[in-house]
């Protein structure tokens, strides 16, 4: 079975509130959704966004390269239905993951990726009228998700903790490394009490000289890890934070690649792993490095990009559920954020941050064409 239509959606999602840390301020959400579509009308769906930041990649040239060099090769693809869905996307991701990124300025074509497998992946298992737990079994029946506040006013940020305690969510990271870091943790730390547990993320914004500064004076407020103190190509800085802090270190920007997993775990960098799956090229390639992480016995997260749909956010509640062990959860935020999702159900976590693994055909979700196509600012529709 071949594919007849690929569509690929840059959306504008406006939030509910702004979204902001050291190295952005957000407003909306710009996700990429791919739409491939068969002879028969079966459709698959599947999202990424761009951090240039991270990956290198704008919205742009991520759109760019998904019209010019990855949807060419998928009209070339012929799935036969006695197929393992999980396996021929497996094995359609590793032969993309021999070439090498060689356009400067771009680390890794992740989110591009990560959108055309997720989209090839809840296809496939829909012709085949499969879920995807069926070949991603979940070692748990539920996922338990962290709440997330950004670089708020101590105000807005206390406020915003007081809500999560009042539902039940009791593990809270803080986006930090911009002013005001320790005013905002002592206000959480005021609403919160002493036996809810915070970390906290910098982005990147320190060096690590001023990373094990900062985080010294911020003793106090009994931080439980910090994610990315340093700049994401400074590893010798990580291992520094780590060794002088004495706080557990987790690396986000710095882990786009296996490659990058696997330096940071033989250089013994980092405590952490947080894996994006937009970030990390997709299910496929985050799954190589969480089996990096359980060889060297480095822990796991798996985190979310702000602003992510249903889409995404099903992928990484998949990705959570089939982990023996996993840390800490971050996502399905739904419309807490997001002004309005393109599912028609609801894939955001509930009270105490509890969330059902998805049973449903695909990736779980089903997405509502009216909301992708009232949030989108640009659509190509390309046709064998």
């Amino acid at each position: 079975m071949r594919l007849m239509t690929i569509a690929i959606y840059r959306l504008c999602i406006p939030f509910t509130r702004p979204f902001r840390h050291a190295r952005c301020h957000r407003h909306a959400s710009d996700a990429v959704i791919v739409r491939l579509e068969d002879r028969d009308g079966v459709r698959g769906y599947g999202e990424g966004l761009a951090r240039p930041y991270v990956t290198g990649e704008g919205v742009s040239a991520m759109i760019r390269f998904i019209n010019t060099r990855l949807a060419p090769a998928l009209f070339e693809l012929d799935f036969d239905v006695h197929d393992d869905p999980f396996e021929w996307v497996q094995q359609i991701g590793a032969k993309r993951a021999a070439g090498r990124c060689t356009q400067t300025g771009v680390v890794a074509w992740h989110a591009a990726h990560c959108a055309v497998e997720l989209a090839l992946l809840d296809w496939a298992l829909r012709r085949t009228d499969r879920a995807l737990t069926d070949y991603l079994p979940p070692a748990r029946t539920h996922v338990t998700y962290s709440g997330v506040i950004s670089a708020d006013s101590p105000e807005d940020a206390a406020s915003l903790a007081r809500r999560f305690v009042t539902f039940g969510i009791t593990r809270l990271k803080v986006k930090i490394g911009t002013e005001g870091d320790e005013a905002r943790l002592q206000a959480i730390r005021n609403v919160v009490g002493p036996s809810c547990e915070l970390r906290a993320d910098a982005n990147g914004a320190w060096t690590a000289e001023q990373a094990v500064r900062q985080l010294a004076r911020l003793e106090p407020y009994r931080l439980t890890g910090i994610e990315q103190p340093v700049a994401a190509g400074d590893i010798a800085g990580m291992c520094r934070v780590k060794r002088e802090s004495g706080i557990p270190v987790a690396a986000d920007e710095s882990l786009v690649t296996r490659d990058h997993a696997l330096n940071l775990a033989r250089r013994q960098a980092c405590d952490l792993f947080n894996i994006r799956i937009s970030k990390c090229g997709g299910i496929a390639r985050s799954l190589d490095i969480a089996a990096i992480a359980r060889t060297y016995g480095i822990g796991m997260q798996v985190g979310a990009q702000v602003g992510e749909t249903a889409l995404l956010s099903a992928a990484g509640r998949h990705l959570a559920a089939s982990l023996p062990e996993v840390a800490y959860v971050e996502g399905s935020f739904g419309t807490r954020l997001l002004s309005e999702d393109i599912a028609e159900d609801n894939p955001a976590f509930g009270f105490g941050g509890e969330a059902p693994v998805l049973p449903g055909i695909g990736l779980g979700v089903t997405v509502d064409e009216r909301a992708l196509d009232r949030f989108a600012v640009q659509t190509i529709v390309l046709n064998r």
